[in-house]
């Protein structure tokens, strides 16, 4: 688990959207979503949405 309580999981299958610059805000709307279902609906979006980016800016 991170320090947010949220196990590490790999992204799903439709990373290859975030290398797309015109399709991230959709792909990380995408993310989002699975993220608030891991979570069922416990998690911050706005919260997410900031680690999420940083997630996928390391890669």
């Amino acid at each position: 688990m991170n320090q947010q309580g949220m196990k590490r999981q790999p992204l799903p299958r439709r990373q290859n959207l975030c290398q797309q610059p015109k399709k991230l805000s959709c792909a990380t709307g995408f993310l989002i979503g699975q993220l608030m279902k891991m979570s069922k609906g416990q998690a911050n979006p706005t919260v997410m949405n900031k680690l999420l980016l940083e997630e996928l800016a390391k890669r």
